[in-house]
């Protein structure tokens, strides 16, 4: 097999699962967090193939950070170093799946560049770089952002009802841009003797929650349109997006029901909006 006959690109390229360079490293690693009205991005890249570092040295060639954002559609390419302490990204342009990479580029028209660390099969054959042109890219790297100040604690307001006559165990109004849980006066202190007993853990997961969510997701994936303009809706699909779900193609109710109160029953088992 002539590794140069199923080549990817029409050069040898330093990347992950290529041989082009059999001994040659392109190490690229990458974190982000929250950083006021930035995301902050810790980066650590590495780079063992010696006729790229000369390259990068000689400035032939630019070490650059690549982000993308599926959501919004932003994108991002900057020069960076090798040492480079961080990179800040405005938070506006960032929430749900992000990726971010390094890549190798060319800053000028290079002829007849050629490399002692090429597969044996590329021999000593030259190639011409155009300027632009990637000569290394590193694997992605995933990063999944929620959006600032949402929660599934802004999707419920939990009401009391003392009418004697209530006899339900709760009522759901949809009207609002939060979900209003109207709840007898039994249902509601419990709720309440659960949260200063410690109990809130199990009792959110396997009760009025669940029954909650599940009652609104069956009532809204069949009429998206009449309750996509309230705020709780924004909360409810984005929480779906980010486990890969959609609240119009929905069909796995119950997975849907535990991806929403995943990480977020017990805060709100200590913060929904009481009356």
């Amino acid at each position: 097999m002539i590794i140069k006959e199923q080549a990817m690109f029409p050069r040898p390229m330093l990347t992950e699962g290529l041989d082009d360079y059999p001994d040659g490293e392109f190490v690229f690693a990458c974190e982000g967090r929250h950083a006021g009205e930035f995301v902050a991005f810790n980066v650590d890249t590495k780079i063992k193939q010696p006729e790229l570092e000369g390259l990068l040295d000689t400035g032939d060639a630019t070490l650059a950070f690549v982000l993308r954002c599926e959501e919004t559609f932003y994108m991002h390419t900057r020069p960076i170093t090798l040492k480079e302490p961080e990179i800040q990204i405005e938070i506006e342009h960032l929430f749900g799946r992000v990726t971010t990479r390094a890549l190798i580029y060319a800053n000028r028209d290079i002829k007849g560049f050629t490399s002692t660390g090429f597969h044996p099969d590329f021999g000593n054959e030259e190639f011409n770089i155009g300027k632009g042109e990637p000569l290394a890219y590193s694997h992605e790297v995933i990063h999944v952002l929620h959006r600032p100040r949402t929660s599934v604690v802004d999707m419920f307001r939990l009401v009391k009802n003392e009418d004697p006559g209530f006899e339900k165990r709760y009522n759901l109004n949809l009207s609002e841009d939060k979900v209003a849980i109207e709840a007898g006066v039994i249902v509601h202190d419990r709720i309440n003797q659960c949260r200063s007993s410690g109990l809130g853990k199990v009792f959110n997961v396997a009760s009025i929650y669940s029954l909650v969510v599940y009652e609104l997701l069956q009532t809204v994936k069949d009429d998206v349109e009449e309750w996509q303009t309230k705020d709780w809706f924004d909360v409810l699909e984005h929480t779906l997006a980010m486990g890969g779900m959609s609240i119009k193609h929905l069909e796995d109710i119950p997975g849907a029901v535990q991806l929403v109160l995943k990480d977020a029953y017990i805060t709100a088992a200590e913060w929904i909006e009481r009356e």
